[in-house]
């Protein structure tokens, strides 16, 4: 399926693709930049070369045009020759991708039948544990799972404790408002409140921010 669901805002899109095409599917709808076909032809699972022609030929419906997607040293994505930011995310067979003009984004998606809750100790405060625990316990947790995996994405920062450094700003009504802010504390003790917006679409939670 091509676009599965595009969303337009004045400061961002989010873009999501639901992997169903077969590889020659795939290549019947994206034309390869110089030196892209060479990389793509080098993965040897062939979901890693789905995955691969499906972000970009979303990202090509997005953007309106052709630019490659490139990692810079420490794995992040950009868009070559363009103003604006990137952040990817794969699931089971959806991709999602969000672009911004602001300079920190990430985004994450999973699917909710993933039984994350099984390893919630790993990444959840005992108070964020209590919260997941008191009711609607899968869709906290995924909630926290990609929150926290989309504030990773975004910041500087590399070998961060999850349930220490990132955490949610906790209330009753935070599944209702789809919007809500969450701290994150750098190894040097200096805290920022960064904005965060969650969705569900199709069993799949996404969670993204940017600022």
């Amino acid at each position: 399926m091509p676009l599965d669901l595009h969303q337009i805002y004045d400061t961002h899109e989010l873009g999501v693709w639901e992997l169903t095409e077969s590889i020659e599917e795939l290549l019947a709808l994206y034309k390869f930049l110089p030196q892209e076909e060479q990389l793509w032809a080098s993965f040897r699972s062939d979901r890693r070369k789905k995955e691969w022609l499906a972000t970009r030929t979303l990202c090509q419906v997005i953007l309106k045009g052709k630019y490659a997607i490139k990692n810079t040293n420490e794995g992040k994505p950009y868009i070559d020759n363009h103003q604006r930011h990137i952040s990817i995310s794969h699931s089971d067979t959806y991709i999602a991708v969000m672009i911004t003009s602001a300079p920190h984004v990430g985004i994450d998606i999973e699917n909710l039948s993933r039984p994350v809750e099984k390893v919630a100790k790993k990444f959840l405060s005992p108070e964020e544990q209590a919260f997941c625990d008191a009711e609607n316990e899968r869709v906290r947790t995924m909630l926290h799972w990609c929150t926290k995996e989309a504030i990773f994405k975004a910041i500087e920062e590399k070998d961060i404790h999850f349930s220490q450094q990132i955490n949610l700003i906790l209330d009753d009504q935070i599944l209702k408002r789809k919007s809500f802010e969450c701290t994150y504390t750098n190894k040097e003790g200096t805290q920022q409140i960064l904005p965060v917006q969650y969705q569900i679409h199709k069993n799949q939670m996404m969670a993204f921010t940017f600022f």
